[in-house]
């Protein structure tokens, strides 16, 4: 755009042509400069309403909306009928939060300007808000009418379509949405979601995964996959999905929740209560975590600390019982367990009806160190690798296992050679490091990078730990 100046300049200095000097400028990000323009055209003419409502574009995008509303009116009383202005200005109004406002200035503008796609999309996107649910797919449909290319009235109708039950709608709205930019993470993950919601647990697997390979920092798309295959007893990789999650979002204390769950299914109970205890840490209110860490301690055979905890629960959510606590003042403890539990099953706050291990205890035993070292999981983590010579190479893993890491590297690596590898980023609050050796190298298809095929030596209780147990 920028080599279009000249030829604007030599237009003259009219009030339109300093317009589009500041529309160039806006579009490649010189905002002052467009806001010096936009001053230039204002001052040949102070009536020039798209000159106005240009300024309140500039000022929107740079979160200046007190400015933004004041050229919004300025351009409305200049013209009208310039309802783009009033779009700008509901806009403004919704993202400040008053939401009343930003629905009055979207009729004001529908009664003027009705296939107006982005009216109706933020139309659709308050009533949602409203739960006003009829309304506001009644909207989206119609920007979808107007613009059947508007990707995010695709999005948002397939979550209300969620909301809603309608699940043959809602995968149909999303899949519209994916043809549409099918690189878009969060539109495979609402997928997934809608998935996961009928219980289809391996495919909303496979579209988390495919959330992953798109943006694999996204700590949502790790961790509900963790979800996905906690539910079908994949404990290995859920694990392994939920601290992955906790890299890119280190105080996400579901995941700590869930990684104390699997934990305890497998008899971990003191691992367990610690992650139970980082996750109230960063949500005290869970009454979710709070009942599986009471169910733990029940398990660690703690049943007066157990009962205390379950009554901490019903205190906190104010739905106290008298027998329960007739038996704990008794010394009572799993008869007041068992009240106390009663209370919350009702409340639907428990997930399971009794404390369940889910797996027989001799197969439990067995498979971390029969089945660790050998299952491969797809995971993507930042890794630095050192040879012995101290060379550094970037790479990261494309999947790993307690015997050994598969990696993806721009860097020519000898096959034989020792290496060091270390996470880039922090794991649980700290790098984890291995030791192991260069065992094979293969080309990578479509792609620079080669892969290398690191065998793990030695005991590296870190990545064992990593791994799972």
């Amino acid at each position: 755009m920028l080599e279009y100046i000249p030829k604007i300049m030599r237009l003259g200095k009219s009030p339109m042509s300093r317009l589009t000097l500041s529309k160039v400028h806006f579009e490649n990000g010189a905002h002052e400069r467009a806001i010096e323009e936009c001053r230039k055209a204002l001052a040949l003419n102070p009536t020039f309403a798209l000159a106005h409502y240009c300024l309140a574009l500039i000022y929107k995008t740079l979160g200046q909306y007190q400015e933004s509303e004041e050229a919004c009116r300025q351009a409305l009383y200049f013209d009208p009928e310039l309802h783009k202005a009033r779009l700008v200005l509901a806009m403004i109004k919704d993202e400040q939060g008053k939401t009343d406002e930003a629905l009055a200035e979207c009729l004001a503008a529908l009664s003027k300007d009705e296939d107006n796609p982005l009216l109706l999309l933020l139309l659709g996107d308050i009533y949602m808000r409203y739960a006003e649910h009829d309304k506001s797919i009644e909207f989206l449909k119609k920007a979808i009418t107007c613009d059947p290319q508007l990707t995010h009235a695709h999005f948002k109708l397939a979550h209300l379509f969620l909301q809603e039950n309608r699940m043959s709608e809602a995968i149909s709205a999303i899949e519209e949405a994916l043809q549409l930019n099918p690189l878009n993470s969060r539109f495979q993950i609402l997928l997934g979601e809608i998935y996961f919601s009928q219980k289809n647990y391996d495919t909303a697997a496979q579209r988390f995964e495919e959330a992953i390979q798109l943006q694999p920092n996204l700590a949502e798309a790790h961790f509900n996959a963790g979800e996905a295959y906690f539910m079908q007893s994949r404990y290995l990789e859920a694990l392994l999905r939920f601290r992955t999650a906790l890299i890119f979002k280190p105080n996400l204390a579901e995941a700590f929740h869930r990684q104390g769950n699997i934990l305890r299914i497998f008899r971990h109970f003191d691992s367990a209560v610690k992650l139970y205890e980082t996750a109230l840490k960063y949500n005290p209110d869970s009454v979710e975590t709070l009942a599986d860490y009471a169910d733990t301690l029940i398990l660690k055979g703690k049943s007066k600390e157990a009962a205390e905890k379950f009554r901490e629960i019903l205190n906190f959510i104010k739905c106290p019982n008298e027998t329960g606590d007739r038996y704990f003042e008794d010394s009572l403890y799993p008869e007041a367990i068992s009240e106390y539990r009663s209370v919350l099953l009702k409340n639907d706050l428990l997930t399971f009806a009794e404390i369940q291990l889910g797996k027989d205890e001799a197969e439990i035993s067995s498979k971390p160190g029969d089945q660790r070292k050998h299952t491969r999981i797809p995971l993507n983590i930042p890794l630095d690798v050192r040879d012995d010579s101290g060379n550094y190479a970037s790479a990261v893993s494309v999947d790993i296992s307690g015997g050994g890491i598969l990696i993806s590297t721009k860097k020519e690596m000898e096959v034989g050679s020792n290496v060091e590898v270390l996470t880039r980023m922090d794991i649980e609050g700290q790098k984890i490091a291995t030791k192991g050796k260069i065992i094979r190298i293969q080309n990578y298809e479509c792609s620079e990078n080669m892969l290398f095929g690191i065998e793990l030596i030695g005991e590296n209780l870190p990545w064992n730990e990593l791994m799972m147990m």
